[in-house]
């Protein structure tokens, strides 16, 4: 991985560059930026500079024992903390875990890499061991944090990483990425690169879920519930399996509900067309904008439509997660937990 590898990121990468040039590393770097945008990629490019034997200028080389030993995920001195498979958080004993290994010398002699992803979910006791360890940093050792939530973390470890903001890619690289690949319809770049908002790794897990067909669908029976009619929604949702690609397929669709809702908001505050996801259903959203109340609904619609992308990540069934959603929305006013659909979600929870 190489920063020239990363798409529309120029002022980040040049903080890191001129550091890596410098050789003036801080210990610590908390990486944020909305999701999709290509911040992970940057902390692989980075810690692949940091650890490479024979870099060039401030790029990893590729090519030499320590590269490898990174591209095949082998090096033994990068550490990576992640959300364990079939949890929602990062434990702390998967903290000290790694804690214990950066006691250890560094194989290679040089600096030590660890790579928190997302940092947000690191869990309350979990992160307060990790301010001890930055508080008292090991010599040669660098954090990377990453997170699309940095409210979401202790103020204390916020203050002693610097920061690098990332943005929403740019469109015309967006496109031209979307385009260059062989599993993405060319006949929908364009409508992926609109609803994607600049996000890479939203447009490709769209792509990837085929969550676009769905769409049509997918408004429609929503729109139903809204207007109290629960039924074909019910339905709809029973269909998406409790399979890995049933669960990528349910995310991908709240997607493109919280984005729905994003444009109601939009339209109903007086924003512009050129602030919407769904661009090419201008009408249909100005529609729904102009309905009073919209806004209020459409922003209770937001909160609960995280509230199931959450339930599924914690393993509720994609199907009860949805069907509970439709309930909420279809109650009065679309408040949560006002009928039995949405309690059969949060039991399952």
């Amino acid at each position: 991985m190489r920063f020239s590898d990363i798409l529309g990121q120029e002022r980040p990468l040049e903080i890191l560059r001129r550091a890596t040039r410098a050789g003036r590393v801080a210990h610590a770097y908390l990486f944020q930026g909305p999701g999709g945008v290509g911040k992970r990629r940057a902390a692989d490019a980075f810690a692949a500079a940091l650890l490479c034997d024979d870099p060039a200028g401030e790029e990893a080389c590729g090519s030499c024992a320590s590269c490898v030993r990174f591209g095949a995920g082998t090096h033994p001195d990068l550490h990576v903390l992640e959300i364990p498979e079939g949890k929602s958080r990062i434990p702390i004993d998967r903290f000290h875990a790694i804690e214990a290994e950066l006691q250890l010398a560094s194989h290679g002699g040089r600096q030590r890499v660890a790579i928190v992803d997302p940092a947000d979910a690191l869990s309350f006791d979990a992160q307060h061991a990790f301010l001890k360890t930055l508080e008292e940093p090991g010599a040669g050792t660098v954090f990377i944090l990453v997170t699309a939530r940095p409210s979401a973390l202790v103020g204390t470890i916020l203050s002693r990483c610097q920061s690098v903001g990332f943005g929403p890619i740019p469109d015309a690289p967006l496109r031209r990425a979307l385009a260059a690949r062989a599993d993405i319809d060319p006949k929908q770049v364009d409508l992926l690169a609109g609803i994607a908002r600049g996000s890479l790794g939203r447009a490709l897990a769209l792509g990837k879920a085929g969550a676009l067909p769905d769409r049509d669908a997918l408004f429609e029976v929503e729109g139903a519930a809204q207007s109290g009619v629960l039924g074909p929604a019910l339905a709809w949702a029973e269909g998406v399996r409790g399979t890995e690609e049933g669960r990528a397929r349910a995310l991908a669709v709240l997607d493109l509900l919280l984005l729905k809702a994003h444009d109601v908001m939009v339209l109903a505050s007086g924003g512009l067309e050129s602030d919407l996801a769904h661009r090419d259903r201008v009408r249909a959203m100005q529609d729904e904008a102009r309905v009073p109340g919209a806004a209020d609904r459409a922003a209770r619609a937001f909160t609960r439509i995280l509230r199931a992308q959450q339930d599924i990540r914690r393993n509720v069934t994609p199907a009860l997660a949805l069907q509970g959603l439709f309930a909420d929305l279809a109650g009065p006013e679309g408040r949560p937990g006002r009928n039995a659909g949405g309690a059969v979600a949060r039991r399952e929870a």
